[in-house]
């Protein structure tokens, strides 16, 4: 799940954040940023972790954009 910048809430897999960071690769393979830095990020410490893989689950990040506005992502 992840929160847009106009406050709305969908779900929002690993492939398709992956697939928009692609897309943003030029004609040299060089890779346009579409962030400018994490700002925070925190681990819900009531998610149990996994032995047998890791997830993104029970975290949460404030990423900055390059435009300046900011929204916190997060994976349930």
């Amino acid at each position: 799940m992840a929160q847009f910048p106009d406050g709305h809430i969908a779900e929002c897999s690993a492939n398709l954040l992956a697939e928009a960071i692609y897309e943003n690769v030029n004609e040299e393979g060089h890779e346009e940023l579409l962030f400018v830095e994490i700002i925070d990020h925190i681990k819900d410490p009531n998610v149990q972790e996994s032995n047998q893989r890791y997830t993104t689950g029970g975290w949460k990040i404030n990423i900055m954009w390059n435009d300046g506005s900011n929204y916190l992502a997060f994976d349930d």
